[in-house]
């Protein structure tokens, strides 16, 4: 869905971006300097996908849950530089966990990431948290609460 809304923003601003704007280098050099003096992530791969700068980074961190991942996260995006506007979508799989960024500023679309966080540690995480969730889950049903799963 993210994917949908990023490619109606570019092409109701198509004609309003400057070069500038879509451009990712500036991004991933932020992020890889941010990377390299963070200790939770190293950088496992770049590339660029239709204009969107896809970092996949290995959790080094010690974190015990989803919300420890996403500190670490936060820790590390609060070293970029970036713009006045932002909206950042986090997504679970089974095995990663993945942010979404759109960053810009007033009528200016500017770079989009995809950061994938996974390893080992942040796979048992994710374990954890389904199971959590499948039991929350299945104690709404059975006490029959409105919007039970």
């Amino acid at each position: 869905m993210f994917e949908q809304h990023i490619e109606l923003v570019r092409r109701f601003l198509r004609n309003r971006l400057s070069p500038e704007a879509t451009d990712t280098d500036g991004l991933s050099c932020d992020i890889d300097y941010a990377v390299d003096d963070h200790d939770a992530f190293v950088i496992r791969s770049y590339s660029h996908e239709d204009g969107v700068e896809c970092l996949h980074l290995k959790y080094l961190g010690d974190g015990n849950c989803v919300a420890d991942i996403d500190r670490d996260f936060f820790s590390l995006y609060g070293m970029l530089s970036v713009a006045q506007q932002q909206y950042i979508e986090r997504r679970i799989t089974s095995d990663a966990i993945i942010f979404w960024i759109l960053a810009g500023e007033a009528n200016m679309l500017g770079p989009a990431a995809r950061i994938r966080i996974d390893g080992d540690r942040v796979t048992k995480i994710i374990a954890e948290y389904e199971r959590m969730v499948a039991e929350q889950a299945a104690s709404a049903r059975e006490h029959d609460w409105p919007n039970a799963p």
